[in-house]
């Protein structure tokens, strides 16, 4: 409010601060144009205050709004009244926290300043104790301030706050507000530097320091079996395992990425190479009853070294083992005319097994080159014998294979019509994804190795040698009615 006239005097108030600080003194001063010196001063306040000095000093504690009046006298009795509104301010005050329990060292980290009262502007500066990173800032008024600050140093972590205002008015605060840890280490591993595809590889992560939780991901250059994790936390360091296994034959690159609560990001990864899967083929090279017959054992994929056992049907068996993938040999002595049935069964480093059967028919001696010719009619009685021997062993391979009447099917026999579905879906396939395929239906591998073998000895399937030494698979068609594991229609 202006001033007041009265006859010839003219009156203001003049305050040293407005507005004014609570428990901040400040000073009212008047300001008097008259013909007459002053005689007289009377001040009075809104909150019950008054002084008869020329000048008047207040200390107010509580903020709020305040009125003063101040009416003077001169020497010839004119009066003269003024008015003045003042905003008195809350004191000057401050809060430090953060949000974080832990920080790591040498990374930017937020904590709050909350600045109450005070006349702005406001002046802010900090620093870290024990050596870091602090900074500085100036706000239009109070309120919660997000700023960041870093430590050097490991242990508790302290931070010396100072602001100010325009009044000149000043606080500090000395506050610890987290504990500052190392930014920690990753180290990702596995249990072996090979893998086979299929089979479970244990993976194992260790976490050494950093602020927890640890968000992570996780992530394989060659596809994996199943939906593994990709994402997660990990609520604390230390050592984590899992499991994975791979689709494919290949190099498979690792990797783990991690990012603490702070923001501080760390990976780690390794390389794994991954063999195909254990694949083994029997071959039987020659029927000659007068040499020792050759079995030849084909391995390939898995892990080496391989054990293996040959085991015949009259109960002679074969144990060896080899250090590296190839063809094995074993030579024996079956009688003519007999009905042979071989098993072979490999195991590798990894425990993976595989199993193949063949059922052979050794056939007496043939007649030699030098003996005298025979009449036609003998020589119809041969072809005639031989075309019988050729049934005979036809129905002892249908015999051999299919269940009898009312019995429970065998394995290999339970998983035929599952190995023909799938052979005519594909019509061109590889062994070894024949058997993943078979093994996610439901079929045991072995079962699903025994019905294969049926279906190539009846010529249902045939099997070469694929561009990336696997075996590749053809689809020939259904057999003839009364095949092994068929209904005849």
């Amino acid at each position: 409010m202006g001033p007041i006239l009265n006859g010839a005097i003219s009156v203001a108030i003049v305050s040293s601060v407005n507005p004014a600080e609570a428990a901040l003194p400040f000073e009212l001063v008047p300001k008097v144009t008259a013909g007459e010196p002053v005689t007289a001063y009377s001040w009075r306040d809104s909150l019950g205050g008054s002084s008869d000095a020329a000048a008047w000093k207040l200390d107010i504690d509580v903020p709020g709004n305040l009125t003063v009046t101040l009416e003077v006298t001169d020497a010839s009795g004119y009066h003269g009244v003024a008015t003045l509104a003042l905003s008195v301010r809350p004191a000057l005050s401050i809060a430090v926290s953060s949000p974080l329990a832990q920080v790591d060292t040498g990374l930017p980290v937020p904590f709050f300043i909350n600045v109450t009262g005070g006349v702005p502007p406001l002046r802010a500066s900090w620093i870290p104790a024990g050596g870091g990173s602090g900074g500085n800032a100036t706000w239009s008024t109070d309120g919660n301030y997000s700023e960041a600050v870093s430590f050097s140093q490991t242990g508790p972590a302290w931070i010396l706050v100072h602001v100010s205002d325009d009044l000149g008015d000043a606080t500090s605060a000395n506050q610890r507000v987290a504990e500052a840890v190392s930014p920690g280490a990753l180290a990702l591993a596995t249990n072996g530097s090979v893998a086979e595809v299929g089979w479970p590889l244990g993976v194992a992560l260790a976490v050494n320091q950093g602020a927890p939780p640890f968000r992570w991901s996780f992530s394989s250059s060659l596809p994996l079996v199943g939906a593994a994790e990709a994402l997660g936390v990990f609520p604390s360091d230390g050592m984590y395992r899992w499991n994975v296994s791979f689709a494919f034959p290949g190099t498979a690159i690792l990797n783990l990425t991690t990012t603490d609560s702070v923001g501080s990001l760390l990976t780690a990864s390794t390389t794994v190479v991954v063999e195909p899967p254990l694949s083994i083929r029997l071959a039987t090279p020659g029927l000659e009853p007068s040499a020792p017959f050759q079995l030849s054992l084909n391995v390939s994929g898995g892990l080496p070294p391989y054990a293996y056992q040959f085991r015949l049907s009259d109960g002679e068996t074969v144990d060896g083992s080899e250090a590296a993938a190839g063809i094995v040999s074993i030579y024996f002595d079956p009688p003519p005319d007999a009905n042979y049935s071989v098993e072979v069964r490999v195991i590798d480093e990894l425990g993976q097994s595989s199993v193949s059967t063949e059922f052979l028919r050794v056939a007496g001696p043939t007649p030699s080159v030098s003996d005298p010719p025979t009449s036609d009619l003998s020589t119809y009685a041969g072809v005639a014998v031989l075309t019988g021997m050729l049934l005979l062993a036809a129905l002892y391979v249908y015999r051999r294979f299919s269940p009898a009447p009312g019995a429970s099917p065998t394995p290999e026999h339970s998983a035929l019509p599952t190995v023909r579905r799938l052979m005519r879906q594909s019509q061109i396939i590889d062994r070894e994804t024949l058997l993943l395929l078979c093994e996610e239906a439901g079929e045991s591998p072995e079962a699903a190795q025994a019905a294969l073998q049926i279906l190539i000895r009846t010529s249902e399937v045939s099997s070469e040698p694929g561009p990336a030494h696997d075996e590749v698979l053809r689809w020939k068609g259904r057999g003839p009615p009364g095949t092994p594991g068929e209904v005849s229609p």
